[in-house]
C-alpha cells in the first residue's frame, strides 16, 4: 500500500480506519498551506468541524449528534499536529483509545509514504547530476569525432595525404576513447576502477546511500 500513489495511500488509510471502528462514514485531513484538506473519506461537515477543532487543540474529541457520534484523533508526525482521523459512529459513545491506535497507524504510514516520495525526489536528482557528468564525459571524444572528420574530409579534398593520415589516427584514438567509456559503464564494478567517471559514481552512490541512512520513520505518536 505505501508504495502507491499518495491519493491511493489516503483512500486505503480511510477504509481500513472505518472498518476497523464500524463506523458509518471516516475521513482523513491534512494541513496545506495554512489549511485543513480532506484528503480521503467521506465529505460531511460534522467530520472537518470535529477534525480542525481537533488540530487546533491537540487533543481527541468526541461530540454526540442525534443518535450517532462524530469522534477525531490528532495525527502527529515529526512532533507536530499535521492532520486529523475523524469517524462517524452509530451510536453515542466512541472508544477514543481505539481511535488514537488507528490514528497513530494512519500518521505512521503517511509519514513513510512522505519519506518514500522525498527519497525518490532526492535520488532521482542525484542521478540526474549523474547522467549529466556522464554526458559530459561522452562529449568529449563526440567532439573531437566532429571536428577531426571535417577537417579530415577537407584534408582529403585537398589531397593532403600525410595530413589526412594523421587526422585518421586521431579519429581512432578518439573512437577508442569513447569505448573504453562505454567499457567502464557496462563494466562498473564498484571494488575497482580509479578514473574520473568510476569517482563520479562513486560520489553519486555515496550520495544517495548517505540521504537513506539519514532519514527516520517520521511519525510520532498521536
Amino acid at each position: 500500500m505505501l508504495t502507491a500513489p499518495p491519493a491511493t495511500v489516503h483512500e486505503c488509510l480511510g477504509d481500513a480506519a472505518r472498518e476497523a471502528t464500524g463506523a458509518t462514514a471516516s475521513a482523513v485531513f491534512l494541513a496545506s498551506e495554512g489549511r485543513l484538506a480532506r484528503v480521503a473519506g467521506n465529505d460531511a461537515a460534522d467530520l472537518e468541524t470535529l477534525a480542525m477543532e481537533t488540530v487546533a487543540t491537540g487533543v481527541p474529541a468526541c461530540r454526540p449528534r442525534e443518535g450517532r457520534t462524530v469522534a477525531a484523533v490528532p495525527l502527529s508526525i515529526d512532533g507536530t499536529v499535521a492532520g486529523a482521523l475523524a469517524v462517524e459512529l452509530r451510536g453515542t459513545e466512541a472508544d477514543l483509545e481505539v481511535l488514537e491506535v488507528l490514528g497513530a497507524g494512519v500518521a505512521l504510514a503517511i509519514a513513510r509514504d512522505r519519506d518514500r516520495s522525498g527519497m525518490r525526489d532526492r535520488v532521482g536528482s542525484v542521478l540526474g547530476r549523474l547522467a549529466t557528468h556522464i554526458v559530459h564525459e561522452l562529449n568529449n571524444p563526440l567532439g573531437g569525432l566532429k571536428l577531426y572528420t571535417n577537417l579530415l574530409e577537407r584534408s582529403i579534398a585537398k589531397g593532403e595525404v600525410e595530413r589526412s593520415l594523421d587526422l585518421v589516427r586521431k579519429v581512432a584514438r578518439a573512437v577508442d576513447a569513447l569505448a573504453t567509456l562505454v567499457a567502464d559503464i557496462r563494466a562498473y564494478d564498484r571494488a575497482r576502477g580509479t578514473g574520473a567517471l568510476h569517482q563520479v559514481i562513486e560520489s553519486c552512490l555515496d550520495e544517495c546511500l548517505a540521504r537513506k541512512g539519514s532519514g527516520g520513520e517520521g511519525a510520532g505518536g498521536t
